[in-house]
């Protein structure tokens, strides 16, 4: 193997090696005849999508220098993407893939010409580049339109390109309803100054370029005809860009574009962008492309996350990220403008394969400049190509620019590798495969440089009372996924600013796009424990949700809201459920409670490791266990489609204000000590924690967590091949924690440490090499921990609560008491049982009863009733014991005498080893 060196110009045609790499064999040399006087279409430019979802959303709410920084990468020219053309959503308070944008008009006596964030950043690409063409298209569109293809509508876009006016934009381009199909008698009556795009169908559908041959009406009425993912369709591999057969967009008279394209990952998909930019136009004669989306600055917990030029979705640090696709695209804007040429006669492909890569050249609107587009990124060796410059183009010095598409360094993208002067007006080139190459004439292209800032979570707390914004706003990180949220001002007693629910008739749906009811989502989708609390008031019949663990809303579907969902309904009942991406609910607890319309409730969700309360106006009407969903951000959801206004928004550690907060620290981020310790993530295994974890069977290894706090739960892996771990805090005594099965699960609670003092602690968990009889290996295998900061035990009950110590209880059977028992214990004190249907009981006055027990590695299955009604489980098995346990809180109940009763069931959970059911004490509410 021989290795070239990079960038030495050779031979009497100034033959230059482009790129250090290892080089074993070329292709066939290529022959470019790059003419002057040849004939091509109109290059109209290479642009990127802001909308069809949110996709812009975070991106008015990054700091100053920041913003300014993606936003020169995206517009400033000889910078980064120089784009040339944005196209913006023209919002319809609809989801539209990851979220929904506001209208200008939510009826047909409003317009506000401010609503939504499309304004600003029209106005930043304008102010970098005054020479960029803007377009808008309608995803959806609000419901009192009637129907989309109206004159209703028509008026309705007239008068959002009256709002840009109003901006101090000129609106180039707008069409149909994205995706829909188009009605060619409204697009042939549009009347419209702007141009008009036609089609914008679903993926590869090239019916307007047919529509457009046959009918010369629709011909004359529309000015560019739009294909939507015209290379293999949507996320293609783009190794062709053809029409289907008896489709000709070489013979129409105007111009097809690429009206949206992409959809791929900002770096992995440069490859299939640089082949889009270039066979587009072999293809198809197609001489524009708008890539979707032009930056990813949306929660990743929402649709399509990273499917874009660049990547800033962490307002709160200011991190962001550019994307090798941003620097593909340059490789195009930099060094072409609209209103250049292609040379059809200096476009196709390397060697006549479209395995070697392609290439296209475009001359100036001056007859003398020209630049050489080309592409290798399937190739698999080096190749030459010769270019042969006439027809009174320059011939000479030509500058070449470089990117390694094969490469994760930065610093090998955009790079101006070196300049070659040809020798009677030829000259060659070695291109390395994996790449793609600019040579042009022009000179003034650059590279942007900067230092963004590391990306970090949002701190909690967090809050917001919506004092700080004007009517009609987009509050702070808030992004809605359907409907239409703003602040307004309060009503019913609260003054000030509200978050509220404006829209209240169904819009007209991309077709596409999910059934989501309104929903806003908030905060770092990493957040795992912590407490939402918020006012909430209904201004028509429905419900509201907070959502707590919120992680994605579907894009297509019924629009399921994967999370635990806390919600009112105005009819009078409460209900807490987690829901599915599908919509799927599975209902955790549920009672009656008077809301009714215009009346405000504070609502409060507690997310605590596996514990969930839920309370209403302080009183708490839920308590449950449930393990499904580990982390995520917070929701507000309102019915279909009702007005409803949320004021003081706060996020809080659990148990709200200077509570206990618990962190969760994956196995990922664990210290591993030892060579026998094995990774995977993800792991294709649902029961994990984060879909990872981290095993060792090497006698001696360890892994340890170092930690500040008052305690520590560790979760594992049981499988059937797994042994026997030791677990010590502090270097203190060992713990044996056994790790087999005979089925395997994952984030187990397999040890929980004793209250500690608060500080600095050293969790470490030994790999022992033995195992019991049972099991096939001697595997420790790590998932995460949970770490408590501040205080362990429950708070003290709430003011019009009595407590009865268990000894206080009617027991009926066989039971056994101890006090002085232990200080986990309330009041010292419990009893125990483990006598099929022995029970115990009280008789009280009030409202509502809270239980508490105690969990231990012997304890089994009790069984809890009132007023001798239907019967809710409740395990008292925990791998490590603790008393004072939150187990059971009834529905609000009618004022009066009720009987509360828990009776042994004799049964118990395989993890256990007895089957005792422990009372330890009851809260009763008056």
């Amino acid at each position: 193997m021989q290795r070239r060196v990079s960038l030495v110009a050779a031979g009497a045609v100034g033959a230059v090696v482009l790129a250090l790499l290892p080089v074993t064999s070329a292709h066939a040399a290529t022959n470019i005849t790059i003419s002057g006087s040849a004939t091509g279409r109109r290059f109209d430019g290479v642009g990127a999508i802001s909308g069809g979802g949110g996709t812009s959303r975070l991106l008015p709410n990054y700091p100053a220098q920041q913003q300014s920084e993606i936003l020169d990468y995206l517009f400033k020219p000889g910078f980064g993407a120089a784009l040339q053309i944005l196209k913006v959503e023209i919002g319809g308070d609809t989801n539209s893939t990851n979220g929904a944008e506001a209208s200008h008009m939510r009826s047909a006596t409003d317009l506000n010409c401010n609503r939504g964030y499309e304004w600003f950043l029209m106005e930043q690409a304008k102010a970098r580049n005054p020479n960029i063409k803007l377009a808008g298209l309608a995803w959806g569109a609000p419901g009192w339109l009637g129907s989309f293809n109206s004159t209703n509508t028509i008026n309705y876009i007239i008068k959002w390109i009256g709002c840009a006016q109003q901006h101090g934009l000129t609106i180039d381009y707008t069409g149909g309803q994205n995706e829909a199909g188009y009605d060619k008698s409204a697009l042939r009556a549009n009347n419209l100054s702007t141009q008009v795009i036609g089609g914008d169908e679903i993926g590869e559908v090239w019916n307007i370029v047919d529509d457009m041959n046959s009918d010369a009406t629709l011909r004359g009425a529309v000015d560019v005809a739009g294909v939507h993912y015209p290379c293999q369709n949507d996320g293609g591999p783009a190794d062709n860009c053809l029409p289907p057969a008896g489709t000709n967009p070489g013979a129409l008279s105007k111009p097809t574009w690429a009206s949206e394209h992409g959809s791929q990952n900002f770096d992995t998909g440069a490859p299939a962008l640089a082949r889009a930019i270039n066979r587009d136009y072999i293809d198809a004669r197609i001489t524009a492309m708008i890539h979707w989306n032009a930056v990813d600055a949306t929660y990743p917990s929402l649709p399509d996350p990273g499917d874009s030029l660049m990547q800033a979705n962490s307002p709160w640090s200011g991190a962001y990220h550019v994307g090798k696709q941003l620097w593909t695209v340059a490789h195009t804007t930099q060094f072409t403008q609209p209103g250049w040429q292609y040379l059809d006669s200096a476009t196709g492909y390397l060697g006549g394969s479209r395995n070697n890569g392609s290439f296209v050249a475009l001359k100036s609107p001056n007859g003398r400049d020209y630049s050489t587009i080309i592409e290798t990124t399937r190739a698999t060796a080096a190749q030459t190509a010769t270019f042969n410059v006439t027809g009174g183009l320059s011939t000479g010095t030509v500058h070449v620019w470089a990117t390694n598409l094969n490469s994760s360094n930065p610093s090998d993208f955009f790079v101006h590798t070196t300049d070659v002067t040809p020798s009677n007006g030829s000259y060659t080139l070695t291109l390395q495969p994996g790449f793609v190459y600019s040579v042009t004439t022009t000179t003034g292209q650059g590279k942007g440089v900067t230092s963004p800032p590391p990306a970090s979570g949002l701190s909690i707390p967090y809050s917001d009372n919506f004092e700080s914004y004007p009517a009609n706003s987009l509050a702070k990180y808030f992004a809605d996924d359907a409907g239409g949220f703003d602040t307004q001002p309060c009503v019913s007693g609260h003054t000030g600013m509200c978050y509220k629910q404006a829209v209240t008739t169904a819009p007209i749906t991309w077709p596409l796009g999910s059934d989501s009811p309104p929903i806003t989502v908030v905060g770092d989708p990493s957040w795992s424990n912590y407490q939402v609390k918020v006012d909430a008031l209904l201004q028509q019949s429905g419900n509201v949700d907070v959502i707590g663990r919120s992680f994605g809303v579907s894009q297509f579907g019924p629009g399921g809201s994967q999370g635990y969902h806390f919600r009112i309904n105005s009819a009078g009942t409460w209900s807490l459920f987690k829901e599915d991406g599908n919509q799927n609910d599975t209902t955790l607890a549920s009672g009656s409670r008077t809301i009714g319309t215009n009346t405000w409730h504070t609502l409060t969700l507690n997310l605590n490791s596996t514990n969930i309360q839920a309370s209403i106006d302080g009183t708490q009407v839920a308590a449950v266990t449930d393990t499904t969903y580990h982390s995520g951000q917070v929701g507000l959801l309102v019915s279909k489609w009702r007005n409803a206004e949320f004021d003081n928004f706060a996020v809080n550690p659990p148990g709200g204000p200077g509570g206990p907060s618990i962190t969760t620290v994956d196995d990922a981020n664990f210290t591993f000590n030892g060579a026998g310790w094995q990774h995977c993530g993800p792991c294709g295994d649902t029961s994990l924690f984060n879909d990872s974890n981290s095993w060792d069977n090497t006698a001696g290894d360890s892994t340890t967590v170092a930690f500040t706090g008052t305690q520590i739960a560790f979760y594992g892996v049981l499988d059937p091949q797994h042994g026997i771990g030791a677990v010590s805090i502090d270097g203190g005594a060992e713990k044996n924690i056994d790790f087999f099965s005979t089925t395997r699960s994952g984030d187990h609670l397999m040890f929980t440490s004793p209250v500690l003092a608060s500080g600095n602690h050293t969790f470490k968990l030994r790999v022992t090499g033995t195992k019991n009889a049972s099991s096939s290996g001697t595997f420790v295998v790590a998932d995460r921990v949970d770490i408590t900061a501040g205080a362990t035990q429950p708070p003290p009950p709430p003011p019009g609560t009595t407590t009865v110590d268990d000894p206080g209880l009617t027991y009926a059977g066989t039971w056994s008491h101890c006090s002085g028992c232990g200080a986990d214990l309330f009041n010292g004190t419990n009893s125990w049982s483990n006598t099929t249907g022995s029970t115990a009981s009280i008789t009280f006055t009030g409202t509502r009863i809270a239980f508490f027990g105690v969990k231990d590695p012997q304890h089994g299955i009790g069984a809890i009733s009132i007023d001798g009604g239907p019967e809710t489980m409740v395990d008292f098995f925990a791998a490590s014991r603790s008393g004072n346990t939150l187990m059971f809180t009834s529905p609000v109940l009618a004022a009066g005498s009720h009987t509360f009763r828990i009776r042994v069931t004799g049964t118990k959970n395989a993890s256990s080893s007895g089957t005792f059911v422990v009372p330890d004490r009851v809260d009763i509410t008056s």
